[in-house]
């Protein structure tokens, strides 16, 4: 189209070619109507190739992200397949000899530590400088303690699992392994000295996934994941004891539960782990209600009980890794694989956030005052409790003053209320963090914008209202959370697109309106889908939402 425009002109500006005639030919044919037909046919055929172009360059960027992701899984495969092929070479090449510890090289410690019930377990020094620990080899011949040692062995390389020295002869067979110097988890979880932080929490769930995954991955399941971790078992092994099966049966799957026989899994495991998961975020023993193994065990097989009750001050996505791995039907069951790569994912978003001050990972509770610093973008959020001194009553606002400042649109006056609330035990609190949370994400009419405790409050809110008297609330919540989660700077598209799809189902206006949107342009790891796009639009459009009503328009139009 240019090209002839072009040559054209070049047509016209030839020596001679401007004589007084052909200028009022020229003047007259620029005012002619065919004139103005051609030039709106020749727009119309730009637009058209603009548009061709467009499409070509989403097809083809939309080609190259398969391409991508394809490539991903497939490296990914490759990787685990690697991982499989080096734990066996190197299983390979451990031989007998090098599983054995010298006895003359292992010498009692000063401290002259001891513990265990089941085992006496004595804290000695290895080489004069490292801490170890040495029990003797109960209850199992030499031909199986050697093939577990050489398991052990092959797990040295992985930072998670504790370090395997070897096997000792001295008159008895004994184990020495690395001194774990704060006692097995589930003695340092059950301490009440010891405060335990999310953050912790997280790192001790984090690292045993790690663990499993690297077990899992070279064929090796523990059979026997609990707090108080023992040792593993090749794939192939036999099935443990009746009496091994007894002490574990709080972390036992429902299918070993029903048939005690049937051979040992990896979703097993990742059963057992949900357990643990659960017991690091409580605290507390597994059905610890239940005095009975023999009646847990029943209640398992026969109820699909699980243990509760889960507590309030969870991470979102701890749960939903804990509650999937725990399902009934083992097929069901993601693999430890994936739920430490879950894990990788969120703990490190949770870790940036702590360590940029963020946000902090600990919910404040109805006695804790909240401290946060409007200036910049460092907030510093610190339970200030005092055990000896009497917690003194907050003086609220009655909610009727609160409701008539957002009424009013006086929000500077009603944000300060609004915060009381959504610190307080008061029933309208989830709801005051809902209505918190949308000033200070929209920061207008005298409220400081404030992203970052925004997505605190909207994230509590989405999570509470369901169950609370203010429910109606919940598809704003839900999609405003979102909304924080994809377009702010703390980008979260798991529970960006999680939680905008419980909006959408909901049919929250804006919510359709976000999706379509997304939806229509591929964007935050979606595929373009016009037609669902269009009935985002029309859905948003039907329940007062303009903005949707526009877009209908501009696509008609084109």
């Amino acid at each position: 189209i240019l090209e002839e425009a072009a040559k054209y002109i070049r047509d016209l500006i030839k020596p001679g070619t401007f004589s007084q005639k052909t200028l009022k030919r020229f003047k007259s044919f620029l005012g002619s109507k065919d004139m103005l037909e051609y030039y709106d046919y020749l727009v119309q055929r730009l637009d058209a190739a603009i548009q061709e172009l467009q499409l070509d360059c989403a097809l083809d960027t939309n080609q190259k992200v398969t391409c991508i992701n394809n490539t991903v899984n497939e490296v990914d495969s490759n990787v685990k397949k690697l991982l499989k092929l080096a734990m066996v070479t190197k299983g390979a090449d451990i031989r007998e000899e090098n599983i054995y510890v010298d006895p003359s090289k292992v010498e009692d410690d000063d401290e002259m530590e001891t513990r265990g019930k089941t085992k006496r377990i004595k804290k000695m020094m290895y080489n004069g400088c490292v801490a170890v620990a040495v029990y003797k080899a109960q209850n199992i011949d030499k031909t199986r303690a050697v093939r577990q040692a050489t398991i052990l062995k092959e797990l040295s390389a992985c930072e998670n699992i504790e370090r395997f020295q070897g096997l000792m002869e001295k008159n008895e067979l004994y184990v020495v392994t690395e001194w774990a110097a704060n006692y097995d988890l589930e003695k340092y979880l059950h301490r009440s000295d010891i405060e335990i932080l999310w953050d912790q929490k997280l790192k001790f769930a984090e690292g045993i996934a790690a663990a499993l995954t690297f077990c899992h991955e070279a064929d090796i399941f523990h059979h026997d994941v609990k707090s108080n971790f023992d040792m593993a078992r090749f794939s192939n092994d036999a099935t443990t004891s009746l009496t091994g099966q007894m002490k574990s049966i709080r972390w036992t799957a429902p299918e070993k539960l029903k048939n005690p026989c049937v051979p040992y899994s990896k979703e097993m495991d990742v059963y057992s782990f949900a357990i643990v998961m659960w017991e690091i975020a409580t605290r507390k023993e597994p059905f610890y209600e239940i005095n009975s193994d023999i009646e847990v065990s029943e209640k398992v097989k026969n109820d699909k009980l699980r243990p509760s009750p889960i507590p309030n001050d969870i991470i979102p996505e701890y749960e939903n890794i804990m509650k999937k791995s725990w399902v009934e039907s083992f097929r069901s069951r993601p693999t430890m694989y994936q739920i430490s790569s879950e894990f990788h994912g969120f703990c490190k978003r949770y870790k940036a956030q702590r360590n940029n001050s963020l946000f902090s990972l600990q919910r404040y509770d109805s006695n804790a005052s909240l401290s946060r610093t409007l200036s910049g973008k460092k907030f510093d959020f610190k339970a200030q409790i005092n055990d000896d001194e009497p917690v003194k009553p907050h003086t609220r606002p009655a909610w009727k003053d609160i409701t008539t400042a957002l009424t009013s649109k006086n929000y500077k006056v009603a944000i300060e209320g609004l915060e009381q609330y959504a610190q307080s035990d008061a029933k309208e609190a989830d709801l005051a963090k809902y209505y918190a949370g949308k000033l200070l994400y929209e920061g207008h009419h005298g409220v400081p914008k404030d992203e970052f405790q925004a997505l605190i409050y909207l994230r509590d809110a989405a999570i509470r209202l369901p169950a609370s008297s203010y429910s109606k609330f919940t598809p704003m919540a839900q999609y405003l959370y979102a909304d924080v989660c994809l377009k702010g700077e703390l980008y979260d598209r798991e529970n960006g697109i999680r939680y905008l799809e419980m909006a959408v189902d909901a049919s929250e206006k804006n919510a359709l309106y976000l999706y379509g949107t997304i939806l229509w342009n591929g964007e935050h790891g979606l595929q373009i889908n016009n037609t669902k796009a269009k009935e985002m639009f029309k859905l948003s459009k039907s329940r007062g939402n303009e903005k949707a009503g526009d877009m209908l328009k501009l696509i008609t139009q084109n």
